[in-house]
Order: structure tokens, then C-alpha cells, then sequence
């Protein structure tokens, strides 16, 4: 993993670069910087990990539906983004961001009566349905759906859906450029804070 230094940007930011992953973490590009020639190696930098516990916690006081969150993931995995909210057109959303062992991307959210809108920023339209898989999760043994893809820049994602049922009202996505195995072990991870 390298670490790179925005310098063009209206706020200072670091830019993780891993294989043909860019993600920005906080970065406001100026709207004329479009490749890696604008940015600068700074490899004092440090990146604070996100702060997932905290947003679960207030989540699950502000919520009717069970907020899940990873506990005793290896330190390996870095928790990268975290947010809990609402915009106007979706609804009250738990999002967490992950980057796995492999150095992949893993994002959760969880939402009571999501839109299709909601759905269709993660499981992306054109993903094919896959066989249902029973994962061993939160709410014991239950089928998430699997679908499989690939992204705008044809990196290959996969997304597992789990449809409210039981004691839980919401919908949960767990999606990313990970890998089936550690999808499974993200969502095996999960628990109610």
C-alpha cells in the first residue's frame, strides 16, 4: 500500500493507491485533477482509522431495527469509512467501509425500507443473481443473496443481501471488491453492539 499526498486539493488529504483501487479518504480534488501525476509521495503521512463503534452505538439508540457491526476481526482488517444518517431521497442508513486482509474493499449498510435507489448504489444493475448462500451471521443461520459483477472500471464485486426477517426490519448489504470467503467472514463478524 502506498500512501500519497493530495497537493491540489482545496483541503489536504491522503489518497490510498493500491493496484488499480484509488480510494480517496477525505480528498476535495480541485474539478482539473484527473490522474496520479498531480498527486505527491508523502510517506509520513498517517491515515487515523474510522471510528466504526462509536456511529454503531449512537445508530442502535437512534434506530427501531438491529444495528449490526463487526467484532473481533484480526487487526488486519482497517476500518476505513463510517457513516449513519439520512439524505432526503434515501432512508436512515448505517454505512462501514472496510479494507480486508487482501488489501480489497468491504462496505456494510444496513436500512429499514430502503428504495430501490438504496438497493441500486450497491447492487449495481447488471449484477447477476447468484444461488442463495446460509451464512452464519447475527441472527443464526440465514440466505443472503449473492450477486456478482463487475463495477464501471470492470473490477470484479460481489454483493450479499439479507431481506428483513424475523427480529430483524432492516435490510443489510454487505458488497465490495473482496473476495466470497472474506465477505463470509465480515458478515460472520457481525453483531449487535
Amino acid at each position: 500500500m502506498r500512501l500519497w499526498r493530495c497537493e491540489h486539493s482545496k483541503q489536504a488529504a491522503d489518497v490510498v493507491v493500491e493496484q488499480k483501487h484509488v480510494l480517496f479518504t477525505g480528498c476535495l480534488l480541485d474539478p482539473g485533477l484527473r490522474h496520479l501525476g498531480d498527486f505527491a509521495l508523502a510517506p509520513e503521512t498517517q491515515r487515523r482509522d474510522a471510528e466504526y463503534g462509536l456511529a454503531a452505538s449512537n445508530a442502535a439508540e437512534t434506530v427501531d431495527w438491529q444495528v449490526w457491526s463487526p467484532v473481533g476481526l484480526d487487526e488486519d482488517w482497517t476500518p476505513s469509512t463510517v457513516t449513519f444518517g439520512q439524505r432526503a431521497d434515501v432512508p436512515e442508513t448505517l454505512r462501514m467501509g472496510w479494507i480486508t486482509p487482501e488489501q480489497e474493499y468491504i462496505e456494510s449498510r444496513q436500512a429499514e425500507n430502503p428504495t430501490q435507489a438504496w438497493v441500486d448504489e450497491v447492487v449495481l444493475p447488471g449484477m447477476d443473481a447468484q444461488e442463495p448462500i446460509s451464512i452464519d451471521g447475527p441472527n443464526g443461520t440465514t440466505a443472503w443473496q449473492l450477486s456478482t459483477g463487475f463495477d464501471d472500471n470492470e473490477v470484479p464485486v460481489s454483493a450479499l443481501v439479507l431481506e428483513p426477517s424475523g427480529d430483524q426490519s432492516a435490510t443489510t448489504i454487505v458488497s465490495g471488491t473482496a473476495s466470497i470467503p472474506e465477505l463470509l467472514t465480515y458478515i460472520e463478524a457481525l453483531e449487535t453492539p
